[in-house]
């Protein structure tokens, strides 16, 4: 009895297997760590101090896996970022297409080699890491933990290549967009992971501490609160990016298949329930900083709109109802109302799940009223509804797709980040006289909820749809 496997994963790693590339990129990486921890443990002075040497073995743990994570963040995207379109220039894709394959089947067999490949990379990783059970101070089951979580961020970086791969026309190009894709999201994950990193919070609460790896070595530390429920950080993280990797890789299925609809309705369902968990776990979380709110609402709405509300021109506009419209649909028209739906229902499921928490809950001093966050969500309602507005005259002036995303993103999330900045910091009056921007931006939240603000906002949207709708 044989197991069937996917035929293109089959094929990926005979063809990564038979040269000696992959072996010599092992003796590198492994090679690379040992010179690296050498060096540590030759100059450290702490192996000569008081320093006990559970503490010791603890450090040299971080700092190994921090290394290997490096490493893989580097690796990773640039593996990926050429498998579909080096096929496409060699014209050898349409024959593989050609074999009956479904386009998802041929991205998950490509990525799952390059995941494979990675943990190759780190199970030969595992005898220099073993040198930190000389001093103790960390479990084998920390460094299982730590290895897992590790290899679900491989998982996102390959995926977020891939899908570059399936978007870009060339090589460069794909390598390119992969890698700030992959810079960015790091960055902006890092915040999180700052609790595990700094061990400060250890017994306390923490959220979202292991979605970038870099919590990783902490991870086993930490008990996330939701709902009053305590759930361990690494399951948090192991859903938030094994959710990324799906919506990846259904964007790089999508563009193989020539765009067909239904890859773009499992897309748009995807992240719907990704972001509507996502904002159920923002209401649920106690202690919660008011800043990863006012995150989300800046940052929902913008890749909403650039991503469903820019591109091509309609290819299966969907009848009936609004729900069919909104998760049946592939054109761009469905795609801003999926956009504003999917972030009212997110918003609405924030805003109620806290406030029934609360009423459960016995915590005191609670970081920010149901009043702010309502008013933050309204907020981000009205920067939602304008997007639209900015994505259709990005469509009627520039035809080019990325043209119009790169609008949409920059034409708006520059002067609202930076005037936002401004209203926060700015004294009271100087604030007022920046008019909307106080409310729109998300960043100053102390302030009373103000209308007019909201008005100018819907105004300034109202503007662009006219704008985009006038005939010329």
């Amino acid at each position: 009895m044989t197991i069937p496997m996917n035929p293109i994963l089959e094929k990926e790693i005979r063809t990564r297997l038979r040269g000696a590339r992959a072996f010599q990129l092992l003796f590198a990486y492994v090679l690379l760590q040992v010179l690296i921890i050498g060096g540590l443990i030759l100059m450290s002075e702490a192996m000569r101090s008081d320093v006990p040497l559970g503490e010791i073995g603890q450090s040299f743990w971080a700092i190994t896996f921090w290394m290997q994570l490096g490493l893989v963040t580097l690796i990773t995207p640039g593996l990926t970022s050429g498998l579909l379109v080096a096929e496409r220039e060699q014209q050898t894709l349409d024959t593989i297409l050609l074999t009956g394959l479904k386009p998802a089947d041929i991205v998950v067999g490509k990525l799952c080699s390059i995941a494979l490949f990675i943990i190759w990379l780190l199970v030969g990783s595992l005898p220099v890491t073993a040198i930190v059970f000389l001093t103790g101070g960390v479990a084998p089951s920390e460094i299982l933990l730590a290895y897992v979580l590790l290899t679900f961020s491989a998982m996102v970086y390959g995926s977020i290549g891939i899908a570059c791969s399936a978007v870009a026309k060339s090589q460069g190009k794909a390598t390119l967009l992969a890698y700030a894709a992959a810079i960015a999201l790091f960055i902006g994950t890092c915040v999180p992971a700052v609790p595990a990193i700094m061990h400060t919070v250890y017994g306390q609460t923490a959220y979202f501490s292991a979605i970038n790896a870099l919590g990783a070595p902490g991870a086993s530390s930490f008990k996330e609160i939701y709902f009053g429920i305590s759930f361990p950080a690494w399951l948090i993280s192991g859903i938030f990016n094994i959710s990324l990797t799906a919506v990846f890789t259904l964007l790089a299925a999508h563009h193989l298949s020539g765009c067909q609809p239904r890859y773009a309705v499992q897309l748009r369902r995807t992240i719907f329930g990704m972001l509507i968990a996502f904002a159920a776990l923002l209401g649920g979380a106690a202690q919660l900083s008011i800043g990863y709110i006012q995150l989300f609402v800046f940052l929902a709405p913008l890749a909403l709109v650039a991503t469903f509300g820019t591109g091509a021109a309609a290819n299966n506009t969907a009848e009936g109802s609004i729900g069919k419209r909104v998760f049946s649909g592939s054109d761009v028209a469905s795609g801003r109302l999926f956009a504003v739906v999917t972030y009212i229902v997110a918003a609405i499921s924030m805003f109620g799940l806290n406030l029934v928490f609360r009423q459960w809950t016995a915590v005191d001093d609670l970081p920010f009223t149901p009043r702010a966050l309502g008013q933050l969500l309204v907020s981000g309602f009205m920067n939602t509804a304008a997007l639209t507005g900015v994505a259709a005259l990005s469509m009627r002036f520039l035809n080019e797709r990325w043209g119009a995303l790169g609008f949409t993103l920059l034409g708006w999330a520059t002067p609202m980040f930076i005037l936002g900045i401004c209203s926060a910091f700015l004294p009271s009056s100087s604030s007022e006289a920046l008019g909307f921007i106080a409310q729109t931006t998300v960043f100053d939240y102390s302030q009373s909820p103000n209308t007019s603000h909201w008005i100018l906002t819907a105004v300034a949207g109202a503007a662009c749809w006219i704008v985009a709708r006038w005939k010329r």
